[in-house]
């Protein structure tokens, strides 16, 4: 009934009998006060614990709302497309990283993005190369449904000539992976759709899903690698999530690329080819 509390026991006991009339004793009265005494004073302290930690909360989370609406205003005002932006919350990329990325195409004038995973990221990319001029985008979706809801806003918005949007099935994976495959079968998108992908300046990794099987994300990396030039980078998204950084820091080491870590809101994580 007071679970938790050292008097518990001695609480239960004494009210019990006061229900059945028989806290008559001046002792059993004086030591039921003491234990309510007792209980109300930790009361106070968990009410104090708990009014602290909400506070804390509701701070933080005004501070990350704040960051997502400044990068949002940002996003959109370096835009030059028509119509509104999709929802960026739940899976959809946030306004923190297509800030980033509009920002890095403007200054860097990559000539050649790839995107694994499509959505609000390929309109951003697109409308970004189409500014600066010069560029193209290589983006691999798995979901035909996905796809077809990606390529409809790039032609709605005029960008389709900027992006090569390849819809490659998840097939079986049999080259380098953090998993053995002895637990779940290995999945890739399909690699005959990245036969053109060469010199690649920014490779954007936000797919296959975690659901495809365990450290989904990793052969990206075995895959493009040689396809990169010399100072490309690679961004890992969603490095909030622990199979996300390890495949980051897995992927630094074997090749022998730096990483810096950005406190996104869902996380960020930068290779870049020495």
């Amino acid at each position: 009934m007071f679970a938790g509390f050292g008097s518990a026991k001695r609480i239960e006991r004494l009210l019990g009998d006061i229900k059945n009339n028989v806290a008559n004793d001046d002792n059993e009265i004086a030591a039921l006060h003491d234990a309510i005494s007792e209980l109300d004073a930790k009361g106070e302290k968990n009410a104090r614990s708990i009014k602290h930690y909400v506070v804390n909360s509701l701070k933080s989370a005004e501070i990350r709302n704040y960051r997502q609406m400044e990068s949002l205003h940002w996003l959109t005002y370096g835009l030059t497309t028509r119509h509104r932006l999709p929802p960026l919350r739940g899976w959809a990329s946030s306004p923190d990283l297509l800030l980033e990325l509009q920002d890095f195409i403007f200054s860097t004038k990559p000539e050649l993005v790839v995107e694994l995973g499509s959505g609000v990221s390929t309109l951003v990319i697109a409308d970004a190369l189409r500014q600066n001029g010069a560029g193209k985008l290589i983006s691999l979706e798995h979901s035909s449904h996905y796809g077809s809801k990606t390529q409809l806003m790039l032609k709605r918005e005029g960008l389709s000539d900027w992006v090569d949007l390849k819809i490659a099935p998840l097939e079986p994976w049999e080259g380098e992976h953090l998993s053995d495959g002895s637990e779940e079968k290995l999945y890739w998108y399909s690699q005959e759709c990245l036969k053109d992908a060469c010199d690649v300046d920014l490779l954007l990794v936000d797919g296959p899903p975690a659901s495809t099987c365990k450290f989904s994300r990793y052969p990206a990396m075995p895959a493009i690698v040689s396809s990169l030039k010399d100072g490309a980078q690679v961004w890992m998204d969603d490095t909030t999530r622990e199979e996300e950084s390890t495949i980051c820091s897995a992927w630094g080491e074997k090749y022998g690329f730096s990483i810096e870590f950005l406190e996104l809101e869902k996380g960020l994580g930068i290779l870049k080819k020495q």
